[in-house]
């Protein structure tokens, strides 16, 4: 009798260690406050609620949903930020945790409001940030295993009477849901579609002040904007001239034919202070029947080749320019077949300098620049 009670004793006691968190629901949430920790957190066996799922890419960073867990961020007088530090110990996927901040009135994902996330796609640290918007509202933290990962982790808040996100914390992060309006201007912006992909470009007057520039493409939601981080540059300098820098930022995060696409720019000063454009938009045109690689060099120091993909008989017309768009010479394939190709570019009649080879076929150009040394 007293094995048989042991034995039950250790297989409940299993049982709960191996169960399904109650906090894999959002009414379920395990309150959390600035100034506070929790330990020894996981995920594992955790699963998720089909009307409290969040948006996934690309209104949020999060690209899959398997097993969620939910925190309510307790509101704390005087204290109008909050950072949440994640720190992962032991994962099962190099994969990690995915996060966000949500605010709603309840917990139907048709009212959420998104104010952070983070998704490093590896078993990283995430760090989010957040200032709850919603009157009388509720504030959680959503963390969720990226495709199906299981972890042990700590979490951990701590509370700010004003905004302390760095430049570097604004380098780093992956969407931005600041309700803003325009208050930056740059002289030109907008943004082509070249080689497949989007070129945002702009140009700045000299602004000393300027730390960096962000480029954000925009998706509405609810009413809401949600600015996925591109990229960001640094400020090129020029103060004391009449000078002014022009910037591009290429987007290759995938379009459809036809389909308008949107960004802004933001400016950040030395002091982490943002100024945002006002969006501009543009329809993608994409060409599907034919692919031009990048230039790069080949064995021969003065030779250069580039690999092509035909994917619909036609002709090609390649053409070497050098910086000022002059043309230096051209090469036609008739009736080329579909099928893979190369061309070789000799380059040593030329001087040290930026050229340009331009494809030209049925429905479009490629564009690939490259530098040569001789």
């Amino acid at each position: 009798m007293i094995r048989l009670s042991l034995c039950c004793l250790l297989s409940g006691w299993l049982t709960s260690l191996y169960a399904q968190p109650g906090h894999d629901a959002c009414e379920r949430a395990v309150p959390v406050q600035a100034g506070e920790t929790l330990y020894g957190q996981t995920n594992e066996g955790a699963s998720i609620s089909d009307l409290q799922v969040p948006a996934g890419t690309p209104v949020t960073c999060i690209q899959t949903f398997e097993n969620d867990l939910w925190y309510e961020l307790q509101p704390t007088e005087g204290i109008n930020w909050y950072q949440i530090d994640i720190v992962p110990d032991m994962c099962t996927t190099p994969a990690g945790l995915q996060g966000m901040v949500i605010s709603g009135p309840d917990c139907g994902a048709g009212s959420f409001e998104y104010l952070d996330c983070a998704n490093p796609q590896s078993a990283g640290d995430l760090r989010l940030f957040a200032c709850p918007r919603a009157e009388g509202g509720k504030t959680w933290i959503y963390i969720d295993g990226y495709d199906g990962t299981e972890c042990s982790f700590s979490l951990s808040v701590r509370g700010f009477t004003t905004d302390p996100r760095t430049i570097e914390d604004l380098r780093l992060a992956e969407m931005d849901y600041s309700a803003v309006t325009a208050s930056y201007a740059p002289q030109t912006a907008g943004v082509r579609f070249e080689n497949n992909v989007a070129v945002v470009f702009w140009e700045e007057e000299r602004k000393s002040s300027t730390a960096l520039f962000q480029v954000q493409r925009c998706f509405p939601y609810n009413n809401q904007v949600a600015g996925t981080i591109i990229g960001t540059l640094e400020a090129v300098q020029t103060v004391g001239t009449n000078s002014s820098t022009y910037y591009e930022l290429r987007d290759q995060r995938g379009f459809e034919e036809g389909i308008e696409y949107c960004y802004r720019i933001v400016r950040i000063d030395t002091r982490g202070a943002r100024g945002y454009s006002e969006p501009f938009c543009e329809a993608a045109t994409l060409i599907d029947d034919f692919w031009i690689s990048e230039v790069f060099s080949s064995p021969l120091s003065a030779s250069y080749q580039i690999q092509y993909n035909v994917r619909k008989k036609q002709t090609l017309r390649f053409i070497l320019e050098n910086e000022d768009g002059e043309e230096l010479k051209s090469l036609l394939k008739r009736k080329e077949p579909k099928g893979d190709g190369v061309i070789r570019i000799d380059m040593s009649p030329y001087g040290t300098g930026r050229y340009a080879l331009r494809v030209e076929g049925n429905t479009g150009t490629y564009y690939r620049t490259f530098f040569h040394q001789r």
